[in-house]
């Protein structure tokens, strides 16, 4: 049994989602369950529309809702030419519609909102989404069924951040969805909504659709979870600042986690930690290229590929040093520190005792004030340097020809050894902090060096 998860681009407009049906073809006949996220873009116009009529502006929320509207229904008409199935699809459009508009109205005239309101509205996107596909599936003459998350997927109740209820999700599926795929039908749900036990509608946060998938592969036993995007799996590098990318063929979780840490646009392990507990293999395919094999995910891969799987950069690193501290919670110097980090909108990527001080590397966030920043730290006796952080992901450990394998990275890094501040070998990645001036050369270089003719 498949998992297949379909993204916002994957899903933007009729042309895009008549690629899915094509590809769902291709699994004829075999127990299929197909999530969407929402049509690109329709997520985020929702919450524009909830703050909106907060603001008092119920004009544009309710012309952000017509927007919304005029997608779904362009969808329909463009890809369902039977009359009947095509009204049915616009009724039901409009159905979402009517509630997103008397809620609208009810919050302008409030001028507030609620996270419960956040959520009823967010999850909008994905009920629109699976409606239209549903009866594209009808049209296309594929025997689905509409599947609501909501009856499947219970939560607590911590809108926008819902947790879940393992054990009953588990009684949910044996219950409502292995009966309609042991009648080879292809359900099709929502991501990243459930619902509470009083029945009112949750979200599990951004990235809540591969939550989704995973969530439902480890509760059905899956065979296998595929994660369709607009991307040819994980890339060696970013293509934008790489251009002669390629597609990593296999990795493991680990090097999944560690590119996350270090800022690459992959899965976030936290969504797919259900897949992982369960061993359950996650494909990254690509929806407009299905024909590429995509990358493999899983606990354990093959000693045949090559050890490196992939380079990136994290610009503008910042390094405190400061007085020796132990570091652990145990210390309250290290404690508040790492607080005060936070407060100025940075994150301590890691830390370490170099000649009897305590070095603490840390990731800007979004709000942090570069200036604000340095006078804190000076103010502190403490001394602050920026550079950037590239991060090598591979698979290192129990290799007794390891060295072997890393002479062309010791080859590139000897050209450039002026410019490497310093150097770190994990087991499942290689960090190089590096001056500023010269680091995007070197990632060229190093990617040129250690992915050519991959």
């Amino acid at each position: 049994m498949i998992i297949m998860k379909f993204g916002g681009s994957s899903v933007a407009n009729s042309a895009a989602m008549e690629k899915v049906v094509g590809i769902i073809r291709q699994y004829a006949g075999k127990p299929l369950l197909v999530v969407l996220s929402a049509c690109s873009g329709v997520t985020d116009k929702l919450l524009e529309m909830i703050r909106t009529a907060s603001a008092g502006n119920l004009e544009d929320s309710l012309g952000l809702i017509d927007w919304i509207r005029d997608l779904h229904v362009n969808i329909c008409k463009n890809s369902i030419s039977n009359r009947k199935l095509l009204d049915k699809a616009i009724v039901e459009i409009d159905s979402i519609i009517f509630y997103l508009n008397n809620l609208a109205e009810a919050i302008s005239l409030l001028k507030e909102y609620t996270v419960r309101n956040l959520d009823s509205s967010a999850a909008c996107g994905e009920l629109l989404a699976t409606k239209v596909f549903a009866y594209l599936c009808s049209e296309k003459k594929i025997d689905a069924e509409f599947c609501d998350a909501r009856q499947i997927i219970p939560t607590d109740s911590n809108f926008t951040s819902a947790a879940v209820d393992f054990d009953s999700l588990k009684s949910n599926c044996v219950l409502f969805v292995m009966p309609l795929l042991n009648q080879s039908k292809v359900v099709i749900t929502q991501g990243f909504i459930g619902s509470d036990y009083e029945g009112r509608t949750t979200t599990l946060g951004r990235g809540g659709s591969d939550y989704t998938a995973a969530l439902l592969g480890w509760a059905l036993s899956a065979d296998e979870i595929q994660i369709w995007t607009d991307v040819d799996g994980v890339l060696t590098s970013d293509p934008r600042f790489v251009s002669n990318v390629c597609t990593v063929p296999e990795m493991t979780f680990e090097e999944i986690k560690i590119l996350s840490f270090f800022g690459a646009k992959v899965l976030h392990p936290d969504t797919i930690k259900p897949a992982i507990d369960a061993n359950i293999p996650i494909k990254v395919l690509n929806t407009f290229n299905p024909k590429n094999r995509g990358t493999l995910i899983q606990n354990v891969i093959g000693n045949t590929r090559n050890p490196f799987s992939s380079i990136i950069i994290k610009q503008n690193c910042h390094v405190v040093t400061s007085e020796y501290i132990d570091n652990s919670s145990s210390d309250p110097k290290y404690d508040d520190l790492v607080k005060l980090f936070g407060k100025l909108k940075s994150k301590v990527l890691f830390s370490e005792i170099i000649a009897g001080r305590m070095e603490f590397n840390l990731e800007a966030l979004p709000g942090f004030d570069d200036v604000a920043f340095g006078d804190i730290i000076t103010d502190l006796n403490c001394s602050v340097k920026v550079y950037n952080i590239i991060c090598i992901s591979g698979l290192f450990s129990g290799d007794s020809k390891i060295r072997n394998k890393f002479s062309g990275l010791f080859e590139v890094l000897g050209l450039y050894s002026n410019y490497i501040i310093k150097t770190r070998i994990l087991e499942n990645a290689v960090l190089l902090t590096v001056s500023q001036e010269q680091s995007m050369e070197l990632l060229y270089k190093l990617h040129d060096k250690l992915f050519a003719g991959k």
